[in-house]
């Protein structure tokens, strides 16, 4: 009858036949005992008894046997194998260690069944897995998908992150049409992101006969079974945003489904590349988004802040030039707003802010030139000198010379040494009072070993040092540098400008910034003399030859500051609208804070509920974190915190999000504003954690945080909402 191969293996161990095996139970019981021992982690999920899955890929480094003996002597590949065409479960019957030592590297040894088929599995410390997991639920789920046809539906409620990987994954998802069915193919192993690569231990199915690779854990939360038949995508435009229809707000407009969200809204971020797509759901607050018959349309129609821009006369050529190119920047502007804002002319009834901007004193001095002489260092041949290293080489040759010598002096004392010590062992020994124990005492009278490695170091120490001295070259060439002159022709022009912009808002005061624009622009001109190691540059003949070619310099100018100005007008613009809005439900905001309540107002609308505290502060330049005091606000499943902040003075923009990226207004507007719901927290999170604001130049904000109902179209009455946002802070 066969022993168990755990008693083989301990005998084996008491007999010192061979590498030392033992049973990875015993060697894991020993693991207490011995914190020296190393053992793959990995290793205590392969026990007897257990299952493991099987999947072949071309990065596995598993070996098969048909017997232990022959996983060191004539191993195969698993991933070779015939009988391995899929991912399979297997059960454990046996499991040995290998210990690591001086003959070879420790492995660990199943011994693996599957109905009549028997193997065994050699699996080396140090080795990713990829191939070979024990069985978990989310595997066997993963093996149940096999042979079903999934369809990709990203809408459902629970798809937080998509992970696809092979042939244009982003095609087969992102870009087919709704609908479209997938094969679920078989079953592999690799890492938990589709952007990494090298061997992993996620489950993940293949599909669209092998092209496709998805994450199986986003089969369950991003797919459908289509098994039933065709699944087309809701009509209800919000579930695209993933957040309920209740807090957008929706109405006619030509005959179509009109629906407008202003709250902050489920969108999709990461990475889309020819072969991988990783990506995130995240809210962002993205201004106004308006669809129609539930697609997205620009909401420029319906926006509330309606701005007019006037242009001084083209009084020249070049002031006419400005003027175009300052156009173009409105109109970018205005298009970065996505809605929020739409131009009008200044005529227009519906207009509620307007900009006059105009250009004046537009001046191009005269070319001014002149000349420089500059210099080069060039080399002019060379001189013949001693190498100062030879003589560094030879004193290494010396060094290591004698260092030898004394080496081998050192080693023919200790063999001396040794000799005498036997010589008086046997001495000792002589002194027995019979043969026998003479014989026996002499048998251990042996020579000390003698380490021959000061010898070796300094043998290979005077190789090394004999090699550089015959590699060293008894002289070197010094190069001979000299100094060259050449001139530098200098060219330059002034320009000047003043750039006025008056922003007013309907029946409001008018505000005046006059700017003023000045730049010098230079180039030079130096002829090319390689010889002399000089580097000619040819400047730019244009502003040279026309002084009108400095007009794109000015504009430049002039665009950077006109955009600053009218993206603060377009904030101004909204913050005035969104107090209009708030006047209109008589709600009286908090002196000191009707901006922030305002915007807080213009993000929820009537879903706005009690504020849970305001305040003020400087929030540091450079991206530096200004925290806010979110946790004072836990969440209801059924309540939202709505989180504003608005710039006090000057021309800086700002930002909120949270450190997990999750929640965030990343705009970059003198106002920010973030809704977050307790069902879009993490698990049974209930805290908005790490919320804060930030800002590039740094700026004094005011700000609030508020709660909020989690449904409730804007467009409801609720008398209950009205005076909300004045209602006494929570304590």
């Amino acid at each position: 009858m066969r022993r168990p191969l755990y008693a083989i293996a301990s005998l084996c161990l008491l007999a010192a036949c061979g590498p030392p095996r033992v049973a990875s139970q015993t060697y894991a019981l020993s693991l207490a005992n011995d914190p020296d021992a190393t053992l793959p982690a990995a290793w205590a999920h392969f026990m007897p008894g257990e299952r493991v899955v099987l999947a072949p890929s071309e990065g596995c480094p598993v070996e098969i046997a048909d017997d232990v003996d022959a996983l060191e002597d004539q191993p195969g590949e698993l991933k070779k194998a015939p009988w391995l065409e899929k991912a399979s479960a297997w059960q454990i019957d046996d499991s040995m260690v290998r210990v690591a030592d001086d003959t070879g590297g420790g492995y660990l040894a199943l011994a693996i069944s599957q109905g009549t088929q028997h193997h065994w599995l050699r699996l080396d410390a140090g080795e990713t897995l990829s191939c070979v997991q024990p069985v978990t639920p989310a595997i066997i789920a993963a093996l149940k998908l096999r042979g079903t046809t999934q369809v990709f539906t990203p809408w459902k409620p629970g798809c937080r992150e998509i992970q696809a990987a092979g042939h244009a994954p982003r095609s087969a998802l992102l870009e087919s049409e709704p609908g479209t069915t997938l094969q679920v193919d078989d079953v592999v192993f690799a890492p938990k992101l589709a952007t990494d690569s090298g061997p992993g231990g996620e489950p993940w199915v293949e599909m669209n006969n092998r092209t496709l690779r998805v994450r199986a854990d986003v089969i369950a939360s991003c797919f459908t079974d289509g098994a039933g038949g065709a699944i087309e995508p809701p009509d209800d435009a919000s579930a695209m945003l993933h957040m309920p229809a209740e807090r957008c707000t929706e109405d006619e407009h030509d005959g179509k489904r009109h629906m407008k969200c202003t709250t902050t809204v489920g969108v999709w971020e990461g990475v889309t590349q020819d072969r991988a797509v990783a990506l995130q759901l995240v809210h962002r607050t993205l201004g106004p988004v308006h669809f129609l018959d539930g697609r997205p349309v620009s909401g420029g129609r319906w926006a509330d802040a309606v701005v007019a821009v006037t242009m001084g006369e083209r009084s020249d050529s070049r002031v006419a030039a400005l003027y175009d190119v300052m156009e173009r920047t409105i109109a970018e502007t205005v298009a970065a707003e996505d809605g929020a804002v739409r131009i009008a002319t200044v005529d227009d009834p519906a207009v509620t802010y307007r900009v006059d901007v105009e250009v004046s004193k537009v001046s191009i001095g005269e070319l001014e030139t002149r000349t420089s002489i500059e210099t080069s260092e060039y080399q002019d041949g060379t001189r013949t000198e001693p190498n100062p290293k030879k003589a560094e080489a030879r004193d290494r040759v010396a060094n290591a010379e004698a260092a030898m010598a004394e080496a081998e002096a050192d080693y023919q004392s200790d063999l001396a040494q040794g000799e005498a010590l036997r010589e008086g062992c046997i001495s000792a020994c002589n002194e027995a009072k019979n043969q026998l124990a003479r014989d026996l005492c002499k048998a251990g009278c042996k020579i000390p070993q003698v380490s021959q490695s000061g010898v070796n170091n300094a043998r290979s120490e005077l190789a090394q040092a004999r090699a550089q001295l015959e590699n060293t070259p008894d002289t070197i060439e010094i190069p001979i540098m000299k100094t060259w002159s050449y001139d530098k022709k200098h060219f330059a022009r002034s320009t000047d400008a003043t750039l006025s912009i008056v922003m007013q808002p309907t029946g409001g005061e008018a505000r005046r910034f006059t700017i003023p624009l000045s730049m010098r622009w230079t180039d030079y001109e130096v002829e090319a003399d390689p010889e002399h190691n000089v580097k000619g540059h040819r400047p730019d003949r244009g502003p040279i030859d026309n002084a009108n070619a400095l007009v794109p310099f000015i504009a430049k100018q002039a665009n950077a500051r006109l955009s600053e100005k009218l993206r603060a007008a377009i904030s101004q613009a909204t913050i005035r609208e969104a107090l209009a809005a708030l006047a209109a439900e008589g709600t009286q905001a908090k002196a000191g804070y009707e901006d922030v309540d305002a915007m807080a107002y213009a993000l929820a609308g009537r879903r706005l509920r009690t504020p849970v505290q305001r305040g003020r502060g400087a929030v540091p330049a450079s991206d530096r974190p200004y925290p806010l005091p979110a946790k004072a606000a836990p969440l209801t499943g059924d309540e939202c915190l709505v989180a504003v902040a608005v710039v006090a003075d000057g021309g800086a923009t700002i930002t909120i999000r949270g450190n997990d990226g999750r929640h965030g207004d990343l705009r970059d507007k003198s106002y920010a504003a973030v809704e977050i719901c307790g069902s879009e927290l993490p698990g049974d999170t209930r805290v908005v954690d790490d919320l804060a604001i930030f800002s590039r130049s740094g700026s004094n904000v005011r700000w609030g945080l508020y709660r909020a109902a989690a449904s409730g179209a804007l467009g409801e009455t609720d008398g209950a909402t009205r005076g909300a946002v004045t209602a006494k802070e929570e304590q």
